[in-house]
């Protein structure tokens, strides 16, 4: 098995967690990628077990669920394992989070003079923001880094509610990324990410963006007393595992693809040769082709 480096790795579930659990980091991703009018500057961090309403509904455990200062509720996941309705499980998310700041009742305010008024929740909802860092091309588009999603008015392009942002991270858009290619903070922030666990060194960027000196203390495996890195140990496992299976799947796909695509061409010029009156045992010896499915052209 390799050995850890100089840094945990940050797609593993325990590496996301640990990076991103860190309130100063979290915060100046998030002040980096939203772009606030005013910088966030404190973030809250919520309790990522949510239960459904109903019995009989799913709850979610998310990876990881914040609060900022102004009330937007902001959902961080990491995911390394594609999906076919991946783009579903995200309305998922947010609406699953929306959905309970209805108010049931009647809402009771006090008054200045201290009088009771009583009046119905006027469906003012604070904002709910989902920020999906993908470990694989979203299935359907074209690779994007960075991906927002927002509810608009399709003839206008005006934002019809601003209430619900989904952004993804597609972090495989960054394989083969040189530092000098980096331009902007979110390239940094996603180089950083994806090349972590094989650097030996100070994280770049540290000049633009001095959180990423905080970011290699808290990634820092050496750091991390035994408990932590036995528990590190078998999340890493757990993503090499996934990453293997997938792998797995492509090289299959590919090598079927390619067979496929081979066997295409074998036929067709099977055909031309029957066109020019080749003979069919002529035919079968080229092309390895069997007399039946030389005679079925």
């Amino acid at each position: 098995m390799q050995a850890p480096g100089l840094y945990i790795n940050p797609l593993t579930d325990f590496g996301f967690k640990k990076v991103f659990g860190d309130e100063e980091i979290m915060r100046e991703f998030l002040n980096d990628l939203l772009k606030p009018v005013s910088p966030i500057k404190h973030v809250i961090f919520l309790n990522k077990d949510v239960q459904p309403e109903n019995e009989a509904l799913r709850g979610i455990v998310y990876d990881m669920r914040c609060q900022t200062e102004d009330g937007k509720e902001i959902i961080v996941e990491m995911q390394n394992r594609g999906q076919s309705f991946f783009n579903d499980r995200i309305l998922y998310y947010l609406a699953h989070s929306i959905s309970p700041q209805g108010y049931k009742g009647r809402l009771e305010t006090e008054s200045l003079d201290g009088d009771i008024i009583r009046e119905s929740w006027n469906f003012d909802l604070k904002p709910v923001y989902g920020i999906f860092f993908l470990n694989f091309p979203l299935n359907g588009f074209q690779p994007r880094l960075i991906r927002t999603v927002r509810f608009m008015v399709e003839e206008t392009q005006e934002i019809f509610n601003d209430k619900i942002r989904a952004y993804t991270v597609e972090l495989p858009c960054m394989k083969g990324m040189r530092e000098q290619d980096c331009k902007d903070a979110m390239d940094y922030w996603s180089y950083n990410l994806y090349n972590m666990e094989t650097m030996n060194t100070q994280l770049p960027f540290t000049d633009q963006k001095p959180i990423f000196m905080k970011m290699a203390e808290v990634a820092s495996y050496p750091n991390m007393n035994t408990e932590q890195q036995r528990i590190y140990m078998d999340s890493l496992n757990n993503y090499r595992t996934v990453m293997a299976a997938k792998e797995y799947v492509f090289s299959r796909g590919m090598k079927k693809g390619m067979e496929k695509g081979m066997k295409k061409g074998i036929i067709a010029t099977a055909k031309k040769m029957k066109e020019f009156g080749l003979d069919t045992n002529s035919i079968a010896q080229m092309t390895d082709l069997s007399i039946d499915d030389i005679n079925a052209l």
